[in-house]
């Protein structure tokens, strides 16, 4: 088991960062950095890297500081599938 706490670690992590996010527009990197007791380095590492995977869709901004939510919406992209 111990091969797998990091992974199992990482995406217990995104299923948090996912819920936290979910209730906001738009939060700040420090703000959800105290939230959940990491550095904002750490933070935006992480979410940089969930994001170019496809993980979260959010954008950050880091001249303001500040982490977007983009929500995808589902009925937007069942038309554009059906389109297609």
């Amino acid at each position: 088991m111990k091969d797998h706490a990091g992974y199992y670690a990482k995406e217990m992590r995104l299923v948090a960062y996912r819920q936290y996010l979910e209730s906001f527009k738009s939060v700040t990197i420090d703000n959800m950095a105290r939230a959940f007791g990491v550095t904002q380095e750490f933070l935006d590492a992480e979410l940089s890297n969930f994001i170019y995977n496809g993980k979260i869709s959010c954008k950050i901004d880091k001249v303001q500081g500040v982490i977007e939510s983009n929500r995808p919406n589902r009925k937007q992209e069942l038309f554009t599938e059906t389109v297609r």
